[in-house]
């Protein structure tokens, strides 16, 4: 059945291939400053749904001074305050527990998988092998362990979902843990899988949303697992009962917090208006005590069905899909969740990207709405926002069909001041049919983010992948061709930006083979390191202080090398004992920025050395809880 519905989605494509291609020439190579349109009624609520309780200003105004003092203890470090503020902005807003027994319940899996092979020459190792739906993956900030969830199809049988690590950068992949849903037939849902992994101060709790399909209408879900193997958990996320679409994606406010992180998930779907016509809208789910045995997924827009986080009102064609992203933003003073959406294969409103705000976590319907003009269709957006001192920077990137044909380009929309405002430009304007474009940000270090998309115009269906920094505006390095040995990514079912914290070659992705066949990781493209801040080569040997300084939990430490050095940057308590190695490896000549969390130190003064050939410098710092 899964070759079947691949041939009908290349069918499609060719059918665009037919069409004219748009000349390259008029392409606008420049970056364009976005036209923002704003709008403050927080979506269009004259749709089929009635309108959500949440629209009462009175409860709005509440919910905003409790959000704020809730913003506050959880900057202060106090659970307590955070637990019941958390609790009187729910009782407000009739925010309820999604109900852990809705819908077909998942089945840990018990036996062992073999992982994939070792690299080959190129250091393309297969991950696992199979029919893959869809991967995903994300990278721990601090040791650098990459994982990597897969999910496999199975002819006329339930579905498996499955999770891998590795802890050399992607080069070879240990079989973690999974679950199928036993006897009965699910299939999961093409490039429908997310990711997150967070740490309370001692552990590492992995976090994945997806969606499938069962009895003829599509689902959501979000499952759990801790490092150990232990704390499993699993729930079916609500969904209208005539869902035919469903997409999920997930983020979390770690690190900014660790004990106290939230978990943020929104889910993008449809319910029937009539034989032609479909009600699009995202609906957000909030999980406030992600570390406990049993999570508690807090559903949002439980007033009725069909309601919505954020929707359009216009009803859209049958066929017609929804998609969004979801990340935070540490807009140094306010937690901020932002949304981003694009709706597919609608003639009225198909050329434009819809962002929305939060600022008191999801609870109300978003004060504030943007809309970005596109020119073209654009389609499945992807958001990241990263940092180290500064957490405004963000990039959105899109898959934009250049004149409405054929010609796909993956285009980016980037910030570095929070949102207010955005620049766009291409990836890659050179392919003619980019079919999947994907972004990933670089914890913990400032504006960082590595590009990937899939080439289906070539003849082996290239996976390229490229990374950027931003310094005012977006800095790219050449793209890299990931390919080889006979292995090429689907067109169909796409693939996914990683990141490596070891070494000096910092890219890493995934993808999915020929006709969805195995799971393979790339660790050896070529670029500069995580954390090269600029293409100035220094010309004297420096150590900075770091910033913030006082700090809690994180702090930036920069230096530099005028020419290729053995680098190593330690960290030392006031006794002298080294508590972590930062840097130990060559560095080429040039600029570099490494971020430090003391999440696992005490309170205190310590100190951190470089030492670069003859060079050594140390500076103090101040840990402050």
């Amino acid at each position: 059945m899964k070759y079947y519905k691949y041939y009908l989605l290349t069918f499609s494509l060719m059918l665009f291939a037919g069409t004219s291609i748009g000349q390259i020439a008029e392409k606008n190579m420049s970056p364009e400053q976005v036209i923002i349109q704003k709008y403050s009624d927080g979506g269009d609520v004259s749709n089929s749904s009635s309108i959500p309780p949440q629209q009462d200003q009175t409860k709005m105004a509440q919910v905003k001074e409790l959000s704020k003092q809730l913003n506050q203890a959880r900057r202060n470090g106090d659970i307590y305050l955070s637990r019941e503020l958390q609790r009187e902005i729910n009782a407000l807003i009739g925010s309820e527990a999604a109900d852990p027994n809705f819908g077909p319940q998942a089945v840990p899996l018990s036996e062992s998988i073999l992982p994939g092979d070792a690299p080959n020459e190129i250091n393309i190792s297969t991950i696992t092998p199979g029919n893959i739906w869809a991967t995903a993956t994300t990278t721990q900030d601090t040791d650098g362990r990459i994982w990597v969830a897969t999910t496999h199809y199975a002819d006329g049988a339930t579905d498996t979902l499955r999770i891998f690590y590795s802890d050399d950068g992607g080069l070879n992949w240990t079989y973690f843990n999974g679950f199928d849903y036993g006897a009965q037939v699910v299939d999961f849902r093409t490039d429908d899988l997310d990711i997150e992994v967070l740490n309370d101060g001692t552990d590492w709790y992995i976090y994945i949303t997806g969606g499938y399909n069962f009895t003829g209408a599509a689902w959501g879900f979000v499952t759990r697992y801790k490092t150990d193997g232990s704390s499993f958990f699993y729930l079916n996320l609500p969904k209208s009962n005539d869902t035919d679409q469903y997409w999920t994606r997930i983020v979390s406010d770690y690190p900014r917090y660790t004990s106290n992180a939230y978990v943020y998930i929104v889910a993008t779907m449809d319910s029937v208006i009539d034989a032609s016509t479909r009600h699009l809208f995202t609906r957000a789910f909030t999980i406030e005590d992600p570390y406990a045995s049993t999570p508690t997924v807090n559903d949002r827009n439980n007033n009725s069905d069909g309601s919505g986080y954020w929707w359009h009102g216009s009803s859209s064609p049958s066929g017609s899909t929804l998609k969004s992203d979801v990340a935070y933003l540490d807009s140094i003073n306010t937690d901020i969740v932002i949304t981003t959406s694009i709706f597919e294969v609608n003639p009225s409103i198909d050329s434009t990207l819809y962002m929305t705000y939060s600022d008191d976590y999801m609870a109300t319907v978003p004060y504030i709405a943007n809309s970005f003009g596109m020119a073209y269709t654009s389609m499945r957006p992807i958001m990241s926002f990263s940092g180290g001192s500064n957490q405004l920077s963000g990039s959105i990137v899109t898959t934009r069909m250049f004149q409405n044909t054929s010609d796909t380009d993956p285009r980016y929309i980037v910030t570095t001041d929070g949102g207010s405002t955005w620049t766009q430009g291409y990836i890659d304007a050179s392919t003619n049919v980019t079919v999947k474009t994907d972004v990933i940000g670089l914890r913990g270090i400032d504006g960082q983010f590595k590009f990937g998309w899939i080439d289906a115009a070539t003849p082996n269906n290239m996976f390229f992948y490229r990374s950027g920094y931003l310094s005012g505006s977006l800095v790219q390095t050449p793209k890299v061709e990931m390919s080889g040995a006979g292995i090429f990514p689907s067109d169909v079912y796409g693939g996914r930006a990683g990141y490596r914290l070891t070494g000096t070659d910092s890219c890493f992705a995934v993808f999915e083979g020929p006709l969805g066949i195995n799971a393979y990781g790339v660790s050896g493209c070529s670029g500069p390191v995580t954390s090269a801040v600029n293409e100035e080569l220094p010309i004297t040997y420096e150590l900075s202080q770091n910033y913030p300084n006082p700090f809690n939990p994180s702090t930036s430490i920069k230096f530099q090398v005028p020419q290729a050095e053995f680098v190593k940057l330690v960290i030392y308590d006031v006794l002298g004992k080294e508590v972590a190695t930062l840097v130990n490896e060559e560095k080429a000549a040039g600029s570099y920025e490494i971020n430090f969390n003391a999440r696992n130190l005490s309170s205190g003064i310590y100190f951190y050395t470089v030492r670069a050939g003859s060079f050594t410098s140390t500076k103090k710092m101040i840990l402050m809880k």
